[in-house]
This record gives C-alpha cells, structure tokens and sequence, in this order.
C-alpha cells in the first residue's frame, strides 16, 4: 500500500482492530466507529439502563435561570464531581 494512503487511513484502522479485539468484559470499548469517543453511561432506570454519548454540565444562575457556565466530559464522571471544574 502506499505510504501516504498508510498514513491517511491509519488513525481508522487503529479503530477497526479495537474493535475486532474487545471482548465482553473489555475495558475502553468503542461504541461508534464514526464518534469512537462516546461512552457508555449507567442510567439506573428500568426503562432505559444505557445511553450512549458523553457527560455534559450546564450551571444557570438560580434566580434568572441564565446559562453561566457549559462544559462536555471525555471520560464518564460522576456527577457530582463536575461542580467544581465547573466553579473554576
């Protein structure tokens, strides 16, 4: 293969053999080829357990209600350990 068609597909390969090597109980597994960064979240609920996409947190002021504040999450986090990233 040519080594600039190596290079350019490279990153997505890398992808593709994660894929093909997670198992059930692997950790860091890939959930979407096209958004392998998403995650997947716990929901607790009967109805729907899992949801898959990343951690967010938006803060509002408590009176006016305005957004003051918005931050995404790479890794899944608690929630209640977003509040202070969030207060800094």
């Amino acid at each position: 293969m040519d080594s600039g068609k190596k290079e350019k597909y490279e990153a997505l390969f890398s992808i593709f053999n994660k894929v093909l090597a997670q198992g059930k109980n692997s950790g860091n597994k890939i959930y979407s080829i096209h958004q392998p960064h998403v995650k997947c979240i716990a929901k607790g609920k009967e109805a729907k357990k899992y949801e898959f996409g990343n951690k967010s947190s938006i803060v509002k002021t408590k009176k006016s209600g305005i957004i003051v504040g918005a931050m995404a999450f790479i890794e899944n986090v608690y929630d209640g350990d977003t509040l202070l990233p969030q207060l800094a």
